[in-house]
């Protein structure tokens, strides 16, 4: 609901804050900033987009997470990145994430995302 109403920043805010502010963990932070990548790139406000898919990157790594963890973020960040006309960095990661969800399983949705990418076309 407040990606909906416009406090977005507020909620990136609040997903940086100390982790025993916001009552869960690093894997909640990171699932909460993924989130909120996605939706500030819906938005088109691709840089803020791709600071906190960023930010869900380095819990991610620290978390030490599967590979296909961290594919359906780059698959947000390779979104963003053709939303900026980044179109050769935004093909060359979804083609990575490609790679890394034929190993692994991954989210079918995040999937969709980096094939779009990879046409050229935009997704969702």
């Amino acid at each position: 609901m407040l990606l909906a109403v416009g406090v977005a920043g507020d909620l990136a805010a609040r997903c940086h804050a100390p982790p025993a502010l916001l009552g869960g963990g690093d894997a909640d932070r990171e699932d909460l900033l993924v989130v909120l990548g996605a939706s500030l790139t819906d938005q088109g406000r691709w840089k803020e987009a791709l600071e906190t898919l960023a930010a869900a990157a380095v819990i991610s790594k620290a978390r030490h997470e599967r590979e296909d963890g961290l594919a359906i973020i780059w698959a947000e960040q390779a979104r963003a990145l053709a939303g900026q006309g980044r179109r050769a960095e935004a093909r060359a990661l979804a083609s990575v994430t490609l790679e890394v969800f034929g190993r692994f399983p991954g989210r079918p949705s995040s999937r969709a995302v980096a094939e779009a990418v990879m046409r050229g076309r935009r997704s969702r």
